[in-house]
């Protein structure tokens, strides 16, 4: 691994999924650990810093609030702006991803980092391709997705937005994500968004197939609110799923690099997986009722080599035969990569 060439990070401790990664911390207050935390959205800590490390280099995200600080580079200026995807003609899934190739120079890591992110995208344009042979011959309607959670801090149901990320998956998985009419995002205004009440949430999403609930209180919901959870399709089917199947935090760090594996979660969520063996188990998209929150494991070894947890993509065009009620079985094969020695995800706003 090459987590011992870390100094530092200028992000909040918890965001920091990796186990082995999080045992080198020092967050404040503590001594042990080889990686410094500064205060997040701190310019002036991470200046300070850098005048006592004058040789450092700083790698900013694209919510960077001070992009033309000495010795920075934004390392991706997509981040999640599905919009400005588009206007560069880019998958949002990939391009958000792409930093994994200048934070693999700095550790002289180059060739791997261009095979794997050649590997993955070839893996997300595998698993979209197998959906849309999928979808072809089924004789079902397109499933519909639900995508939201209920605010405990504004009292309402966040609702979902096109253009964005989660509408680039169910698209890819032959899906139709639920959207809001123009001027019907909610009636609920916290802090300048927008969020539907019970009555307004019930409408627009009671006959969904699947639930995407990007939040991990769906149980505290189901408590307060049960008569009414029962209202929806995809809760009287046990069709809610959240984002803790790799913990909590991994969702908003570990998620971004691995998006191939978002994408064949949701495609299996919403029936449009090419069916394999082994069959493929997810890894971020946990069902509420019948799987128990996971993590990312334990570290046993800080300096133990970073092991992909994808499994190859079976590009059969065969796969799907017209005259058989079945789409075939194929055989999943282990990835040839997980010798490699790369740290997982860097986060943005890095500081080495």
């Amino acid at each position: 691994g090459r987590r011992d060439q870390i100094s530092t990070f200028a992000i909040t401790e918890n965001l920091v999924s990796s186990p082995c990664l999080s045992q080198v911390l020092i967050p404040e207050g503590k001594e042990n650990g080889s990686v410094t935390i500064l205060p997040l959205y701190n310019d002036t800590a991470v200046e300070d810093y850098l005048a006592a490390n004058p040789d450092s280099l700083i790698l900013g995200g694209s919510w960077d609030s001070a992009p033309k600080m000495k010795n920075k580079v934004v390392i991706s200026d997509i981040g999640e702006s599905p919009q400005k995807a588009i206007d560069d003609g880019v998958d949002v899934n990939e391009a958000q991803a792409e930093w994994l190739e200048p934070v693999g120079s700095l550790f002289n890591q180059e060739k791997f980092a261009h095979t794997y992110n050649l590997e993955r995208k070839q893996r997300y344009e595998c698993h979209t391709d197998n959906a849309a042979q999928l979808a072809a011959v089924a004789d079902d309607a397109r499933p519909k997705v639900l995508w939201g959670y209920f605010s405990d801090y504004s009292s309402g149901f966040d609702a979902p937005a096109s253009p964005n990320y989660y509408v680039t998956y169910a698209e890819h998985c032959q899906a139709d994500l639920l959207i809001p009419e123009e001027g019907k995002e909610g009636s609920i205004d916290s802090w300048g968004y927008k969020y539907m009440t019970d009555e307004e949430w019930l409408e627009f999403g009671r006959d969904a197939d699947v639930w995407i609930y990007p939040s991990d209180n769906f149980n505290k919901l189901l408590s307060q609110k049960n008569e009414y959870l029962q209202q929806f399709k995809a809760v009287q089917n046990e069709q809610v799923y959240d984002y803790q199947m790799s913990g909590g935090e991994g969702w908003f760090e570990k998620r971004l690099a691995e998006y191939d594996i978002v994408l064949l979660d949701m495609c299996q969520v919403v029936g449009r997986n090419l069916e394999t063996f082994p069959p493929h188990q997810r890894m971020w998209l946990r069902n509420v009722f019948t799987e128990s929150p996971r993590t990312l494991g334990v570290c046993t070894d800080v300096d133990e080599l970073f092991e992909p947890r994808h499994m190859e993509c079976v590009r059969n065009d065969e796969a799907v035969n017209t005259d058989s009620d079945a789409p075939g079985i194929l055989s999943e094969q282990p990835s040839s990569a997980n010798q490699v020695g790369l740290a997982q995800a860097f986060l943005a706003s890095m500081v080495l």
